[in-house]
C-alpha cells in the first residue's frame, strides 16, 4: 500500500488493506464486516440487521439520524414505574413504596418483575421524570428541572417524598423521579451492561447482571442470581425453608420449629453448622414469607402470611404468636415486618 492516500479512490479495492484507518466513512459499503467498529457514526441507518452482535464500549453520544428500518430485538427499557404494579399484589407495596428505602430497595430490587416494573424506582436508569411534580414549602408545584437551578433547592427537596404525576397524588421520593437535576446520575452505572466489558471493572456492581456468567465467580454472591446457572456449582445455594425432617442431636423434640421457638433457643442453637444449614427460617439467616405455611385465626380460619400484612392489629395479635409450635414471624418474616 502506498503511504500517502490517493487524491481519487481506484476503481478497484486493492489487495493489501491500508496500514491505518481512513478518517472518512466510505461512500460504497464494504463487501464484508470489518473486526473493528469504526469510530464515526454511520449517515445512514442499514438496510438489514448486523449478523453479529457487536461490543460498544459506550453509548452513542447521538441519536441516529433516521429510524431504523427494522425493529430492535430488545427494546430500550423506558425509565418510567409502573404506577399499576404492586409487589405480591399488596396494595400498599407500589414502586414508590419500594423506592422510598435503601433498604426496601435492596429487599426487593433483585427481583425480576421489580426490576421491569420499577425502573426509577430501583434505580437501574437515571433521568428527570416531565410528567412528575412536587410541592414547595410554599404551596407551588414544581417540575425536576427547578431543582437543579440550586443546590440548596436540592438538599431541601430531593431526599422528601410526595408529588403529583397526571394531577394525582404520588408518594415517590423525589431524587427517584428527579435524577438527574438531583445530580444522582454522575455516578457509576447501578444497572449491569448487556454485553461483558474487555476489562474488569474497578469496583463491584450494585445489581446482579441479568443473564448467568459462563465461568464461577471466584467468590459467594450475596444475593440469588435471576436465571440458572448455566454450569451447577460444587455448592449449591441455600434454599429459604427450614428441612422438617431435621432434629438436633436425633432428639425428637429438637425441630427445627423447636429451636426458632425463644430467643434463648436460637441464640444456644444457631451457630451450630448442621442447625443453620437445616433450619434458616428458625435461625432468621434469611427472611421471607413461606407461601406453604398456613395458621389458623380465632374464627377458626386458614390464613397465608399476606393477610397478616394488611392489618397492623393483625401483625401485633398473631406475629409473636407460637401456633402448633411455630413462631408465626419466623415463617412470615417479611409480611410481620422482619425484613426492613
Amino acid at each position: 500500500p502506498s503511504q500517502e492516500p490517493s487524491l481519487e479512490p481506484s476503481s478497484i479495492p486493492s489487495s493489501d488493506p491500508s496500514l491505518e484507518p481512513s478518517l472518512e466513512p466510505s461512500s460504497i459499503p464494504s463487501m464484508t464486516p470489518s473486526t473493528l467498529p469504526s469510530v464515526n457514526l454511520s449517515y445512514e441507518p442499514s438496510l438489514e440487521p448486523s449478523m453479529k452482535l457487536s461490543l460498544s464500549f459506550e453509548p452513542s453520544s447521538q441519536p441516529s439520524f433516521k429510524p431504523s428500518i427494522f425493529p430492535s430485538s430488545n427494546p430500550s427499557q423506558s425509565c418510567h414505574d409502573n404506577p399499576t404494579f404492586r409487589r405480591n399484589q399488596v396494595v400498599q407495596k407500589s414502586c414508590n413504596w419500594i423506592g422510598s428505602t435503601e433498604d426496601r430497595r435492596s429487599n426487593n430490587c433483585n427481583i425480576q418483575n421489580v426490576v421491569e416494573n420499577c425502573p426509577q424506582a430501583c434505580r437501574l436508569c437515571c433521568d428527570d421524570d416531565e410528567e412528575f411534580m412536587y410541592e414547595t414549602d410554599r404551596g407551588i408545584f414544581r417540575q425536576c428541572k427547578w431543582l437543579s437551578q440550586n443546590e440548596d433547592r436540592q438538599k431541601r427537596y430531593c431526599g422528601k417524598r410526595g408529588g403529583k404525576v397526571g394531577g394525582k397524588k404520588d408518594g415517590a421520593l423525589i431524587e427517584n423521579k428527579c435524577g438527574i437535576s438531583c445530580s444522582r446520575c454522575g455516578y457509576p452505572s447501578s444497572m449491569p451492561s448487556y454485553y461483558p466489558s474487555l476489562s474488569a471493572s474497578a469496583r463491584p456492581s450494585t445489581k446482579m447482571s441479568s443473564k448467568p456468567s459462563f465461568s464461577p465467580s471466584m467468590k459467594l454472591s450475596s444475593e440469588p442470581s435471576l436465571e440458572p446457572s448455566i454450569f451447577p456449582s460444587s455448592n449449591p445455594s441455600q434454599s429459604c425453608r427450614d428441612n422438617p425432617a431435621f432434629r438436633r442431636n436425633n432428639v425428637e423434640k429438637k425441630t427445627c420449629d423447636w429451636i426458632g421457638s425463644t430467643e434463648n433457643r436460637r441464640s444456644k442453637n444457631c451457630n451450630i453448622q448442621n442447625v443453620a444449614d437445616n433450619c434458616p427460617q428458625a435461625c432468621r439467616t434469611c427472611c421471607g414469607d413461606d407461601e406453604d405455611y398456613r395458621f389458623i385465626t380465632g374464627s377458626g380460619k386458614s390464613q397465608q402470611c399476606k393477610w397478616l400484612y394488611q392489618n397492623e392489629k393483625r401483625k401485633e395479635r398473631f406475629c409473636e404468636k407460637n401456633l402448633k409450635n411455630v413462631l408465626v414471624t419466623n415463617k412470615c418474616g417479611e409480611s410481620c415486618g422482619r425484613c426492613e
